[in-house]
């Protein structure tokens, strides 16, 4: 074993550190005050050979580390600091004493040569000792504000799963859904269910049909499933039938055009389109019935005359022009008084002489087709319901066509039917090609030729809002032509002013 050195002097070695000393819990440790507590040097190998020692009663060896450790009866108390150990720790002492003197007189040494060198001595701040103040913890605050979002959140939740409506007069809660059905089953209300029934409607089970039938807020609902609202009224009736299945076949209902009323004037009232009816045959019963699935939009001529007021207007209008003499004359009169007339054409005649018409139309009169050929061939020259559908048709528009021909545009689509014959069908049938049918109030019966005065006497009879019937063709009109020459001035004297057939449907039907 090697020899150790031995320090009999009690001075610490060099590699010892400063002054180590024994703890006041352990003498036989050394302790660094430098390193606190926790830090303890290693053990030498005199510290055992001192606990041999102790053990055999014999005197511990010298350690290299300090004085020789004395033997220490141990009597069961605390170990404590022996005479050797108090000499021990003044020795201590004193040698850190000496240390510290020491090093103060090299900070100051350092401080007279910074002077020197007019560097200011450094100070040294006092350190104060902080205690940072204690963190009032927000965990209860976070707690409290979760419970309260939890419990709202919970209140709105349960309270969004139900409805409070009145069902036939009582309040009832609705949850489920809150449906109609759903308030149908918590209002426990007593109706009668419907039945199924046949295509003809007779029973094929009792109690089959629907369960009830519901208005909310006092409009019928078909949809059971619909979603109620809180203060909702909800009426339970009972249920309505269910019809069984079919097989259905649609045909088509025609519309109807009918004459209503009566007046110089026939206008169209109403779209004319046809409706729908289904035969059914029960896929149950076997039985068929035919129901009406559409109804069709009918179609009324409406006959009536205007209510003018105080307005003293008449329409003068001519048929069967033009005529190269008459219409011409016609024209002249009409010129003279400052009065507007309604011209009813034939076709045929318009396009022998088309710069009579077009010098009536820029002369302000109204231009209208009377037919093409005033009902000739099938329609024996005055009746068009003796002709078919088609060739009504064509004395229309072919009509219509030379009158745009001759003025180089549209033409009015006011009609005057040969006669006056204008029957339900050739309503139906002209329709779609004109606005109105044109009859009249007075009848000047001209094309019998009873002489001017008894034509002019006619005219003089009219009443306001009325309309005149006069011919400018078809014969020798020259009485007519008189009879204008007559009537027009007196008429203007009653305070009488003369308006196309277009500004008399202006006027409201007089009821």
């Amino acid at each position: 074993m090697p020899q150790m050195p031995q320090n009999h002097n009690n001075r610490p070695l060099p590699n010892e550190g400063a002054n180590p000393r024994p703890r006041a819990d352990h003498p036989g440790r050394s302790h660094n005050p430098n390193a606190g507590d926790s830090v303890r040097r290693s053990r030498s190998p005199y510290d055992s050979a001192d606990r041999n020692a102790a053990r055999s009663g014999q005197n511990a060896p010298h350690s290299p580390y300090g004085a020789p450790r004395q033997r220490v009866q141990y009597d069961g108390r605390p170990p404590r600091y022996t005479a050797a150990a108090r000499q021990q720790a003044g020795t201590h002492q004193q040698a850190e004493a000496s240390q510290q003197a020491g090093a103060h007189h090299q900070a100051g040494a350092r401080q007279q040569v910074r002077a020197r060198q007019g560097a200011a001595p450094a100070r040294r701040r006092p350190q104060r000792s902080v205690q940072p103040e204690p963190r009032r913890s927000k965990t209860p605050f976070v707690i409290g504000t979760a419970v309260v979002v939890l419990a709202v959140a919970i209140w709105l939740f349960v309270g969004s799963l139900s409805v409070k409506v009145t069902v036939n007069g009582q309040e009832v809660t609705v949850g489920n859904g809150k449906t109609v059905e759903a308030a149908f089953e918590a209002s426990g209300v007593s109706v009668s269910p419907g039945d199924l029934v046949a295509v003809d409607g007779s029973v094929l089970e009792s109690g089959k049909g629907y369960l009830f039938s519901a208005s909310v807020n006092g409009q019928a609902v078909q949809d059971h499933a619909t979603v109620l609202s809180n203060n909702d009224v909800v009426e339970f009736t009972d249920g309505g039938d269910i019809e069984e299945e079919y097989d259905g076949v649609d045909s088509p209902i025609a519309f109807t055009v009918s004459s209503e009323g009566s007046g110089a004037l026939h206008v169209y009232e109403g779209d004319g389109t046809d409706g729908v009816e289904t035969t059914k045959t029960g896929k149950i019963s076997g039985k068929t019935a035919t129901v009406t699935t559409t109804e069709p939009s009918n179609v009324v001529c409406r006959y009536y005359n205007v209510d003018v007021g105080d307005d003293k207007v008449i329409a003068l209008t001519f048929d069967d022009g033009p005529t190269s003499q008459y219409t011409q004359g016609v024209l002249d009169v009409l010129a003279e008084n400052n009065a507007k007339a309604t011209f009813f054409t034939l076709g045929e005649q318009v396009e022998s002489m088309p710069d009579i018409v077009k010098r009536a139309a820029e002369a302000g009169h109204q231009i209208c087709t009377h037919t093409y050929d005033h009902a000739e061939g099938s329609g024996q020259g005055v009746n068009l319901g003796f002709m078919s559908a088609e060739e009504q048709i064509q004395e229309v528009q072919k009509g219509q066509a030379a009158n745009d021909a001759a003025v180089g545009g549209e033409t009015s689509r006011a009609f005057r039917s040969p006669g006056g014959n204008f029957n339900e069908q050739t309503m139906k049938t002209l329709r779609p090609y004109i606005t109105s049918e044109i009859g009249w109030n007075v009848d000047t019966e001209d094309w019998k030729r009873p002489g001017a005065d008894v034509i002019a006497s006619r005219m003089l009879s009219v009443k306001p809002g009325q309309v005149i019937l006069c011919h400018d063709g078809g014969g020798n009109r020259s009485q007519t032509v008189e009879a204008l020459r007559q009537a027009l001035p007196q008429l203007r004297e009653q305070g009488y002013s003369f308006i196309t057939i277009d500004e008399l449907l202006k006027y409201p039907a007089k009821g």
